[in-house]
């Protein structure tokens, strides 16, 4: 009787053990709330310029710290929140875009959509839905799209960027006041992998000089 017992409680161990763990569920939407709210009271004291020209999306933008003095002379303002997805831009349009009514929207997000196991498809369709809703909206503001940009932390999605990158500028073709920007032949190197010398220490994010590269590719859009 006590070999069953152990049999049997050896066997359940094993079932435990070869059963797969539960992927971690993609983070909702709310968890940026506090990040919004807090633009929303700062632009009760110091409100954007009106007709400004609107830096918004992950953390390429919450880390370009230098867009002040990169466009000088220009209404810029930054609304990049976190490591957000394009999915929660979507989410958050109403409140972090379509309230300020800017001139220019640059938008970047969509790699951390993809570094958390969405497909190049999901971010083409998010993307659509907010250019849907940008358009028709703000029927006269100028829309940057920036490309999904290559890492070498990220080197294994790189061919799944391509593909939202590629599907993005199909479904802007033809549209008026939107425009594609491909970043990546910018930021790789002479064989057409991500550039580590415009990447900080965790080779995700861009250094100083990967945004002068961004800086001059933007500028002249703004003028």
């Amino acid at each position: 009787m006590l070999r069953l017992s152990c049999l049997s409680l050896l066997l359940t161990a094993v079932a435990f053990a070869e059963t797969p763990k539960a992927a971690a569920p993609i983070p909702g939407p709310e968890k940026w709330e506090k990040s919004i709210a807090a633009f929303e009271a700062a632009d009760r004291t110091m409100p954007p310029a009106v007709n400004g020209i609107e830096f918004v999306g992950s953390s390429t933008m919450v880390k370009w710290k230098t867009l002040k003095e990169d466009f000088a002379g220009l209404p810029v303002f930054n609304r990049g929140f976190g490591g957000c997805q394009s999915s929660d831009v979507l989410f958050y349009l109403d409140r972090v875009v379509l309230a300020y009514k800017p001139k220019t929207i640059v938008f970047y997000a969509g790699d951390n959509d993809l570094g958390l196991g969405k497909k190049a498809e999901d971010v083409i369709e998010t993307w659509k839905r907010i250019m849907a809703r940008l358009t028709a909206e703000l029927p006269e503001t100028k829309i940057i799209y920036l490309s999904l940009r290559p890492s070498i932390k990220r080197l294994a999605l790189f061919d799944e960027q391509k593909k939202a990158n590629a599907g993005i500028k199909a479904s802007i073709e033809g549209k008026d006041n939107v425009q594609f920007i491909d970043l990546t032949s910018a930021l790789v190197d002479k064989e057409g992998k991500p550039n580590g010398a415009l990447l900080v220490a965790d080779k995700l994010h861009l250094n100083a000089d990967g945004y002068k590269v961004l800086t001059g590719i933007v500028k002249p859009l703004l003028r």
